[in-house]
C-alpha cells in the first residue's frame, strides 16, 4: 500500500481506549474566544488566543489567500503572523513526568506554512517546540517543528519521553518571523500521552454519495479508497480492509503497508461488485491486530449501480492571461495535453483581462471555490490544479476513470454564414435533474497585435528553468501564436435548459439543439466545438468536442486535422473528417484496445483537403476501439467508443 500524508478536513484525534496515562488532552472547544483554557499561557499576554481560525489568523486570508477553517476545527488556539508576535510562545498546563515514563508523544493538528513573503530569504516563519519548568525565566529547546508538507491542517507527533523524571514541565510552541508580518500558526487537539503500541484509525472512505466515482455498471467491480492513521507507537505493516452491505457476509483485502507512529497511509486496491441498479450503502472498517480500540475504525461508503457507464470526456479549462508572465507554463502543458489525449478530453483556454477575454466566462471561473491565481486549471469545474506539462496530465490519469452521468453525442456542427448549429444527444446513466447545457467555440493559432496579444514570459533566459522552449523566448513575446482560446460561450457561461427538460430520465435519450455566432474575424477552419452537459450545481457532468484540440496530425503521412464522429457511436455508423495534403489511398482497419483487429481491408480514397469517411459500427459490440487510417507514409489513429 503506498504511503502518503493527507490534507485532511476534520480534526485528527489520537483518542478512543483510555491510554495508559494522559499528562494533557486539549481541544479548545470549552472556552469562549479569545480566551485561553485554564493553565494555559501565552507569552507574552494576549498573543495567543482562541476562536475560529480565519479570525484568530486572520494573515493566512489575507497574505495568502487561504481560508484556514476545516470541519473540525471550528474553534482552535493560534497566533496571528504580525510582527509584534515575533519570540511569543504558547505553554501547556504543568505536569511531571514521571523517571519511569515511555513512549509519551505530543500530538497535535497544526495550520502552519512556514511562510516566506519577501525575497529575503531571512525573513521567514519559525516554530520550535520548547519548555520550561520554571514558569517562563527559563526555556529550553526540543526541536523544530516542520511546515506542513501538504495544504494547510496536518497532525504531527513528537516523542518527549526525553523529559522523563523532570517536574512542572510546561510544553511551549515558540512562533518567531524575525519582526516581518508573515501568517502565523494555529493549533487544536493538543495531547500529551503514553501511546499505545498498536492502535489505528479508518479516517475516510470513497466514494461517498455525489462523487463521480461512486457508480458502476451492475456487476462491474469499484475501487474503495481510505485513509488510515496510526495512532500507535510501532509501525504498522499489514492490516485488513473488510467491507460489507447490511447483513451479507463481509469481504476482507489484507493491506501491506509501511505506516510510521502517528502516520497516515491510503489504500486503493479493495474492490467491490455491484450487484444490482440503484444505491448501496456500505460499512467499511479496518482491523489491526494488537488494537484495543474498536471505536474510530468503521465508516461508510455509497456506490450506485448503473445499466451503463457512459464515456467520460473530461474538461480542461485554463485560466490564463497575455498578462501574466507564468502562464506559459500552462500553454505548454495544454499542448502536451492535446499531444497525448487530445481525442479523449476537451481544453480550453479562458482568458483574462486581454484581447482574447470574454469577461463572463472569465468571471465564473476565476470565481470557482478555491481558485486562487493564474495560471490554474480546471477539471470539469470541479477539481482545480497546476497547468504545467506534469501536473495537468497527472490530473487527467487521476479524473479520467470519473463516471459521465450521461452520454453525450455532438452532432456534425452546421455552419450557414456566421452562425453554427449543433444537434446534441443525451443519453443518462442516472435521473439527473436540472441539467444545462453550453456551447463552447474555440480556435487555434490565434494571433494579433497589441498589448493584449504580447505574452509575458517569467521564462525568458532560462532563470526558471526550461518550460518547452519559452526560455529561450523574450519576457514579452509580441508574436506569441494562441491555442484552445474560448472565443464564445452560449447560451451562457454556465449553460441553459436549451430544451432538456427539468428532470431526465436514465435510459431515455433527449435532443437539444446549441447555436453559436461566428464572428468574421475567427479562421472557421481552425474552430473548435465544445458541447458541456453541466449539473445543477455547476459542475460538469460530462462532455464532447469536435475531434482532437488541436487535430490529430501526421505531417509524414500528409494527414492533418483527424476527427471522428459522433463519439461515442449510437446509431451504428461514424464519421472520420480528415484533411490530405494530397490525393492518396489509405487502409482502413479497426482494433480492440488489445490491438486484436476487428476489422480490415477497406480502401480509402482521399481527395486533396477536407474528406469524410464513413465507418460502420454496426457489427461492433460496445466498448472502446482505435479507428485507423494507414497510408504508404504513416497512419494516424482515433479513439472510438460504440455504445448501442
Amino acid at each position: 500500500m503506498k504511503k502518503s500524508l493527507l490534507c485532511l478536513s476534520l480534526g485528527l484525534l489520537v483518542a478512543g481506549a483510555v491510554q495508559a496515562q494522559t499528562y494533557v488532552n486539549e481541544d479548545f472547544n470549552s472556552v469562549s474566544a479569545p480566551t485561553l483554557p485554564s493553565s494555559w499561557t501565552s507569552h507574552p499576554s494576549g498573543l495567543w488566543a482562541t476562536g475560529a481560525p480565519n479570525s484568530v489568523c486572520p494573515n493566512g486570508m489575507s497574505l495568502v489567500g487561504y481560508d484556514l477553517s476545516a470541519t473540525g476545527h471550528e474553534k482552535v488556539a493560534g497566533v496571528n503572523g504580525n510582527t509584534n508576535a515575533n519570540n511569543s510562545v504558547l505553554t501547556t498546563p504543568s505536569f511531571n513526568l514521571p523517571s519511569s515514563a515511555s513512549g509519551v508523544y505530543l500530538t497535535f493538528d497544526l495550520c502552519y506554512l512556514g511562510l516566506q513573503y519577501t525575497a529575503d530569504a531571512s525573513l521567514h516563519e519559525n516554530l520550535y517546540l520548547v519548555y520550561t519548568t520554571d514558569g517562563g525565566s527559563t526555556w529550553n529547546n526540543i526541536q523544530e517543528i516542520q511546515a506542513n508538507s501538504n495544504y494547510l491542517w496536518e497532525m504531527h507527533a513528537i516523542d518527549v519521553s526525553s523529559l522523563a523524571g523532570t517536574n512542572n514541565i510546561e510544553l511551549g510552541f515558540k512562533y518567531t518571523n524575525a519582526d516581518t508580518v508573515l501568517m502565523g500558526a494555529l493549533l487544536d487537539n493538543v495531547k500529551v500521552a503514553v501511546a499505545p503500541s498498536n492502535e489505528m484509525a479508518l479516517l475516510a472512505v470513497t466514494p461517498q454519495q455525489g462523487d463521480a466515482n461512486a457508480y458502476a455498471s451492475v456487476n462491474s467491480n469499484i475501487t474503495i479508497s481510505g485513509a488510515v492513521q496510526n495512532n500507535g507507537a510501532s509501525a504498522i505493516t499489514s492490516y485488513t480492509v473488510y467491507v460489507q452491505e447490511g447483513n451479507n457476509t463481509p469481504t476482507s483485502t489484507q493491506e501491506t503497508a509501511n505506516i510510521a507512529p502517528f502516520s497516515t497511509g491510503t489504500f486503493s486496491d479493495v474492490t467491490y461488485t455491484v450487484p444490482s441498479l440503484g444505491a448501496h450503502n456500505l460499512k467499511v472498517w479496518v482491523s489491526l491486530n494488537g488494537d484495543a480500540d474498536n471505536s474510530n475504525d468503521t465508516a461508510t461508503a455509497y456506490v450506485e449501480g448503473v445499466s451503463f457507464s457512459p464515456t467520460k470526456h473530461l474538461v480542461f479549462e485554463e485560466a490564463t492571461g497575455a498578462w501574466c508572465g507564468w502562464c506559459p507554463r500552462g500553454a505548454v502543458g495544454m499542448k502536451t495535453m492535446a499531444q497525448q489525449y487530445g481525442s479523449l478530453a476537451a481544453l480550453i483556454s479562458v482568458h483574462d483581462n486581454d484581447a482574447m477575454a470574454i469577461s463572463s466566462y472569465d468571471a465564473l471561473i476565476t470565481g470557482l471555490p478555491g481558485f486562487t491565481g493564474f495560471p490554474t486549471v480546471v477539471v470539469d469545474r470541479t477539481f482545480l490544479g497546476d497547468p504545467g506539462p506534469q501536473s495537468i496530465v497527472d490530473m487527467y490519469n487521476q479524473y479520467k476513470d470519473n463516471f459521465g452521468f450521461a452520454g453525450v453525442t455532438m452532432q456534425q456542427p452546421s455552419i450557414s454564414g456566421n452562425s453554427v448549429s449543433i444537434n446534441v444527444d443525451v443519453k443518462p446513466a442516472v435521473d439527473i435533474a436540472g441539467a444545462k447545457l453550453a456551447l463552447v467555440v474555440t480556435e487555434n493559432g490565434v494571433t494579433g497585435t497589441g498589448s493584449g496579444y504580447e505574452q509575458h514570459n517569467y521564462y525568458a533566459g532560462g532563470g526558471s528553468g526550461v518550460m518547452g522552449g519559452y526560455e529561450n523566448l523574450p519576457s514579452v513575446i509580441t508574436d506569441e501564436v494562441f491555442e484552445f482560446v474560448a472565443r464564445s460561450i452560449t447560451p451562457s457561461a454556465d449553460g441553459g435548459a436549451s430544451g432538456l427538460p427539468s428532470t431526465m430520465t436514465a435510459g431515455n435519450t433527449y435532443s437539444a439543439t446549441l447555436t453559436a455566432t461566428l464572428d468574421p474575424s475567427w479562421n472557421q477552419d481552425s474552430l473548435k466545438y465544445v458541447v458541456m452537459l453541466i449539473g445543477q450545481d455547476g459542475k460538469i457532468l460530462n462532455s464532447d468536442f469536435t475531434g482532437s484540440s488541436l487535430g490529430i496530425t501526421n505531417v509524414d503521412a500528409g494527414l492533418k486535422d483527424a476527427a471522428i464522429y459522433p463519439n461515442p457511436a449510437t446509431q451504428g455508423l461514424a464519421h472520420i473528417s480528415v484533411n490530405a495534403k494530397q490525393s492518396t489511398q489509405a487502409q482502413l482497419t479497426i482494433t480492440d484496445m488489445t490491438g486484436r483487429v476487428v476489422y480490415s481491408g477497406q480502401t480509402v480514397n482521399l481527395n486533396a483537403g477536407n474528406n469524410t469517411v464513413t465507418v460502420s459500427t454496426a457489427s461492433l459490440a460496445n466498448g472502446a476501439y482505435m479507428v485507423n487510417l494507414n497510408t504508404e507514409k504513416g497512419n494516424i489513429s482515433l479513439k472510438l467508443n460504440v455504445i448501442k
